[in-house]
C-alpha cells in the first residue's frame, strides 16, 4: 500500500531560478554600478565646465574662460588689475561668488568673492599691514582642479577631456576687460625738489613761510606780503614734524605727524588767515584715513594729495579744503609693469609747474633714474609725460 501510494506522487518541480540566474543578475549589477558613477561624472563635467567658462566671464571679461582654463598667471593678474582699481567699500567678485562655490564645491572659496575689496592683502590698505591674517587673492582659488577629476571619472564618456567643453552659457554675466595702468615715463638726473619752509603765494607776490610763534610753544604759519607785512596762524605744538607743504594763491596746506606714529593732519592755512583742521580722505566711506606716508600739491584752489600703498601710489583731490574727496585713484602700480626699472621704486611725491601736476620718485642717491607721471586736470588722472 505504501509503495502505491509513493508510486502515485507527482515529481517535483525544478526550481525557478537557477545559479546562472543570480550570475547574470550580479554581472548586470556590477556593469551598472561601474558605468552610472562614470555617466553621472560626463553630465556633471558638462555642467562644471559651463559653470567654470560663466565664472571666468564674470571676472574678466571675455578671455577670462582661456586664461583661467590655459594660463591661471594671466588670469591672476587681470582679477588682481580689476581688485586694485576698485573702490575700497566696492565688492568686486560678488556677483562670481555663486559661480565659484558651483565650480569648487568650497563655501569658504565662495565665501572669500563677497569679501569687499579693502580687506585684501592685495589691495595695499590695512590689510596689507596686518597679513597674514588678510584676505589673499590665493583664497579666490578656483582652478581646473575639479574638471580634471571629473573629466579621468567620466571616461570612456568624456573621451576628449575638459578643454573643449569650457564655454559660457548664453545667459552669462560680462565683466568689462580690467583697464591696465599707465606706465610712467622715466626721468633722470635731479628730480624738482621743493622747500618745506618756504612757499611763494602764486601770483599776489607774497609767500607762506613756517616759522615760531614769539613765545616758541606753537608752529606758525607766516603770510609775507610784498610790502613786508607778517601775519602769523597758528599750525600745530612744537614738537609737531611738518612733512608736507603746497600752496596757491590762496592757501598753503601743510601736513603735521608725529614721531613714532604714521598718523598724521592736515590743516588748510588761508593767505593772511588761520590755520583750521582739514580731514584726510578715508579708504571708503568709513574706512580709515589716510596715514603717512603721503604728500600734497595745490593748484588753483584744489588739494592734490598722492600716498603709497606697499607698491600702490593712490591719488585723490579735494577741491573744497577737505569737506570732501574725489575717490582714490590709481596712478602707479609696480607690479602692473615688472619690466620697467628705476633707481627708485615708486613715485610718490608731487611737484606742481604751472597747471600740471608731477608725480615723481627721488633717487637716495640724489640723481639717478626715477618713475614719473603728470597730470593736466588737477590730479584726476595720470599718464606718461
Amino acid at each position: 500500500m505504501r509503495a502505491t501510494e509513493a508510486a502515485a506522487l507527482p515529481e517535483a518541480s525544478p526550481p525557478v531560478l537557477r545559479l546562472r540566474y543570480f550570475l547574470v543578475i550580479a554581472a548586470l549589477w556590477l556593469a551598472y554600478s561601474a558605468v552610472a558613477p562614470r555617466i553621472k561624472a560626463a553630465w556633471q563635467l558638462h555642467s562644471v565646465a559651463t559653470a567654470f567658462a560663466d565664472y571666468a566671464l564674470c571676472m574678466v571679461g571675455p578671455t577670462g574662460p582661456s586664461l583661467l582654463r590655459d594660463n591661471p598667471a594671466e588670469f591672476r593678474r587681470l582679477v588682481r588689475r580689476r581688485l586694485v582699481a576698485a573702490g575700497a567699500d566696492d565688492r568686486p567678485f560678488s556677483r562670481c561668488a555663486k559661480g565659484a562655490g558651483q565650480v569648487t564645491d568650497s563655501p569658504a572659496v565662495e565665501r572669500a568673492h563677497r569679501a569687499p575689496a579693502v580687506s585684501f592683502a592685495e589691495y595695499g590698505g590695512p590689510a596689507a599691514d596686518a597679513a597674514p591674517a588678510a584676505s589673499r587673492l590665493e583664497d579666490l582659488a578656483v582652478t581646473t582642479r575639479r574638471l580634471a577629476e571629473l573629466s579621468e571619472k567620466a571616461w570612456p564618456f568624456a573621451r576628449g577631456g575638459y578643454t573643449s567643453l569650457v564655454l559660457p552659457s548664453a545667459y552669462a554675466a560680462e565683466a568689462a576687460h580690467p583697464v591696465e595702468v599707465p606706465p610712467p615715463g622715466t626721468g633722470r638726473g635731479e628730480p624738482p625738489l621743493r622747500a618745506l619752509g618756504r612757499c611763494e603765494a602764486g601770483g599776489t607776490g607774497g609767500a607762506f613761510v613756517l616759522g615760531m610763534s614769539e613765545d616758541r610753544r606753537h608752529k606758525v604759519v607766516r603770510t609775507v606780503t610784498p610790502e613786508g607785512a607778517a601775519v602769523d596762524a597758528l599750525l600745530a605744538g612744537p614738537d609737531a614734524r611738518v612733512f608736507a607743504t603746497a600752496c596757491d594763491d590762496r592757501a598753503m596746506v601743510v601736513a603735521v605727524g608725529h614721531e613714532a606714529t604714521r598718523d598724521a593732519e592736515l590743516f588748510a592755512c588761508g593767505y593772511l588767515g588761520s590755520c583750521t583742521p582739514m580731514p584726510l580722505p578715508r579708504l571708503g566711506a568709513a574706512g580709515p584715513e589716510v596715514r603717512y606716508p603721503f604728500d600734497v600739491a595745490r593748484v588753483e584752489g584744489t588739494t592734490v594729495l598722492a600716498t603709497p600703498m606697499h607698491g600702490i601710489v593712490r591719488v585723490t583731490s579735494s577741491r573744497d579744503d577737505g569737506r570732501s574727496w574725489a575717490p582714490l585713484t590709481i596712478a602707479y602700480d609696480a607690479e602692473a609693469h615688472p619690466e620697467l626699472r628705476f633707481d627708485v621704486a615708486e613715485p610718490d611725491h608731487l611737484f606742481v609747474a604751472g597747471k600740471r601736476v608731477l608725480l615723481y620718485g627721488i633717487p637716495p642717491r640724489g640723481s639717478g633714474t626715477f618713475p614719473v607721471l603728470v597730470s593736466e586736470d588737477h590730479g584726476a588722472s595720470f599718464r606718461a609725460p
